[in-house]
């Protein structure tokens, strides 16, 4: 499987989402053919934490799994979910909050 290249110039959107007692910032970078979710960056309200480096290591991993073809849609059913039937982490709150602003993936 390979990974898609991005180009140097993309569309992106920056919202933020709040996960429990915390809000974060995120950016989503799209593809810059079709517009669609190619990358996520998400910034954390704690700087130089191992919470902010988990959240940072998730955007990345989230990121490549986009840019192997995984659809966003995927993704938001394999992550956690509480008894509600909420996201359990942030990572989990910012993939759900793509899909609800209507973010599709190549895949």
């Amino acid at each position: 499987m390979t990974r898609r290249k991005l180009p140097n110039c993309r569309p992106s959107l920056t919202f933020q989402v709040q996960h429990g007692q915390n809000v974060y910032t995120v950016s989503v970078g799209g593809d810059g053919e079709n517009a669609a979710v190619a990358e996520v960056f998400i910034g954390g309200p704690k700087a130089g934490t191992d919470l902010q480096a988990a959240v940072r290591d998730a955007a990345i991993l989230t990121s490549l799994a986009l840019q192997h073809d995984c659809p966003i849609e995927t993704i938001n059913h394999a992550l956690t979910r509480d008894d509600g039937g909420r996201p359990a982490s942030i990572v989990g709150s910012v993939v759900a909050a793509i899909v609800e602003l209507g973010g599709t993936s190549h895949g």
